[in-house]
Parts: C-alpha cells; sequence; structure tokens
C-alpha cells in the first residue's frame, strides 16, 4: 500500500513501517 507520497506503508499488528521507495 502507498501512500501517494512515494512510499510503502503495512500495517504488522499496533507498527506502521514506512519505507521510502527510492530506498528498495
Amino acid at each position: 500500500v502507498t501512500d501517494g507520497f512515494g512510499k510503502v506503508i503495512f500495517g504488522s499488528g499496533t507498527k506502521l513501517h514506512v519505507i521510502y521507495s527510492f530506498q528498495h
């Protein structure tokens, strides 16, 4: 799931992980 700003966001339990797409 992306937030529309070039980041990938996914839920893990109660935590949110934000991964910038240019770091992939």
